[in-house]
């Protein structure tokens, strides 16, 4: 009975072990297992340039001690490293000039959705900010699967 229940263990996902709600040390474990191996390479990107634009969008994170975004990334995506974290804010931030007008009409959050790793990375964007000289991104938070509420719209990138 013993040998059975550890071959089903096997076959579980850690991903589903760690939606467990729990506080215990096992909890814990999993939960810090799940990302081990990331690795923060570099810095996250401040600044994106614009080819086409020829311009720098700087871009700014909501981090502080209540919302970890580092710990959002890593409990929340399957991104392995600072510099695929910055590949991915490069094509949102480049998603950005093509949409304004269409989608991006006015101030307000974004739901840019990565159709790939199904990742959601909610932006706020001031419109009037996107044509001064010092363009600004503000990434709110990234979230994984569903709709998300509280958005004005969502732009798809494919990847």
């Amino acid at each position: 009975m013993i040998t059975t229940f550890i071959e089903y263990l096997k076959e579980v996902k850690l991903a589903n072990l760690t939606t467990v709600i729990g506080k215990g040390d096992l909890y814990k474990d999993l939960v810090n297992y799940q990302h081990d191996d990331y690795i923060e390479d570099v810095p996250f990107v401040s600044n994106v340039f614009l080819e086409d634009y020829g311009i720098d969008i700087n871009v700014v994170y909501h981090h502080s001690v209540n919302h970890d975004l580092l710990k959002r990334l890593k409990n929340r995506t399957e991104i392995n490293s600072n510099s695929d974290f910055n590949e991915v804010i490069e094509k949102v931030v480049n998603a950005i000039p093509n949409e304004i007008g269409r989608k991006i009409k006015k101030t307000g959050k974004y739901d840019m959705y990565l159709i790939d790793s199904k990742l959601h990375v909610i932006v706020l964007l001031n419109y009037n900010n996107l044509f001064s000289n010092n363009p600004k991104v503000l990434i709110v938070t990234l979230l994984k699967g569903g709709a998300i509420n509280d958005v004005l719209d969502t732009i798809i990138i494919p990847e």
